[in-house]
């Protein structure tokens, strides 16, 4: 009896043996270990036509693995100013001085041939002048105004002789809101102001700047750019205008990283710039136990720009966002490490390293055979 009932025992381990191990290629695994170009999708059309495939090798590198900087390309094409000339604004102080030919005249006297007046500009946009009374001054120039002053004048006073000059506000204004230190509405100094003066006039941001952005709205444009690029670019450090609203956002820099690594997670730059060998050393890099160090995957939309000197290589399909981009790199070669050290990361690029096949037999034997070993061991006793 005892006999018989080991016997079925064996057999019914020989058979659960048999069972998985023609099942054990289902068992999970932790994504795909390469991309295959000829496997078509759901509606027939090859995925090489929608996705850009790329070894990292020096040529990929040296054109597509260079950091990203972007410019005000808005602003800088369509409401740059190049120049500030102040305009007079409600509330501004002018200092106006009267010089006149003859001691006689309506503003000088004796030993003194000229006259300073104040005039502070109204609601309605005007000031009130001695002899001519109001005078429209809103959005000219101080040049307009001396003009306008002396034609007024003319066959009043001898040959006048006008300087008109701004007060310690000529009330041009812009606001600085978000991530600063002492957010505010500002006055721009006839001198003019440029964004990174604008952002020091308020303390500053609040967040290192590689986690920072910079957004400007000058009527109906608005531009955002990275602080990092304000700072490199000199042309990004445009000059400011009456009535801009400069806001800093708090928005780091992010990659996600999955598979084989020994940290699966969202992460955050720690720089304005960091490498792929840096991102996979900021998640502890890869898992021994599992990863396969020839599948290292990075995921990226690409600028379709930055193809044209990928050679025999087009992008067949642009999305939104660029060319969806899959960048392959082997880390069992030596010179992918260097590689790695010059490719940089991007806002948003997802890194998966794939598992290695002698990990898949071992997560086989700890899944199944060890069962197996336990139970084979218990009918021993019988």
């Amino acid at each position: 009896m005892n006999n018989n009932l080991q016997f079925n025992l064996k057999t019914t381990l020989y058979l659960c043996t048999l069972f998985f191990l023609v099942g054990c290629s289902t068992l999970p695994g932790a994504g795909p270990k390469g991309i295959d170009s000829t496997i078509e999708l759901a509606e027939g059309e090859p995925i090489a036509n929608n996705f850009a495939i790329l070894n990292i090798n020096s040529n990929v590198v040296s054109n597509m693995g260079v950091p990203d900087k972007h410019s005000l390309t808005h602003l800088l094409a369509n409401k740059n100013i190049t120049s500030f000339t102040p305009l007079v604004k409600v509330g501004a102080k002018l200092f106006i001085t009267i010089w006149e030919a003859s001691e006689e005249g309506l503003f000088s006297s004796a030993g003194m041939k000229n006259a300073p007046i104040e005039a502070i500009v109204e609601e309605n946009g005007k000031i009130f002048f001695p002899f001519v009374g109001p005078v429209y001054v809103k959005d000219n120039t101080l040049t307009e105004v001396r003009i306008k002053l002396e034609l007024a004048l003319a066959g009043k006073a001898v040959e006048p002789q006008i300087q008109v000059a701004f007060g310690p506000d000529n009330g041009n204004k812009l606001t600085v809101v978000g991530d600063v230190n002492a957010p505010g509405h500002f006055s721009i100094p006839s001198s003019g102001l440029r964004l990174l003066d604008a952002i020091a006039f308020a303390g500053g941001g609040i967040s290192p700047s590689y986690e920072s952005e910079v957004k400007i709205v000058r009527g109906d444009w608005i531009d955002t750019i990275r602080f990092g690029d304000l700072l490199s670019i000199p042309n990004n450090n445009i000059l400011l205008s009456d009535k801009d609203t400069i806001q800093v956002i708090h928005r780091p820099k992010t990659f996600s990283a999955f598979g084989a690594v020994q940290e699966q997670s969202k992460q955050t730059f720690t720089s304005e710039r960091i490498t792929l060998i840096e991102a996979l050393a900021q998640v502890g890099g890869l898992n021994d136990n599992l990863a396969d160090a020839g599948g290292v995957f990075l995921f990226r939309f690409e600028d379709e720009d930055r193809f044209s000197h990928i050679d025999n290589f087009k992008p067949k399909k642009i999305f939104d966002k660029g060319v969806a981009t899959v960048f392959l790199l082997d880390l069992s070669q030596a010179k992918s490490f260097f590689l790695a050290n010059s490719f940089y990361m991007q806002d948003k690029d997802i890194i998966f390293v794939a598992n290695s096949s002698a990990s898949e037999f071992k997560k086989f034997v700890q899944t199944v055979l060890s069962p197996l070993i336990i139970i084979q061991d218990s009918t021993a006793v019988f």
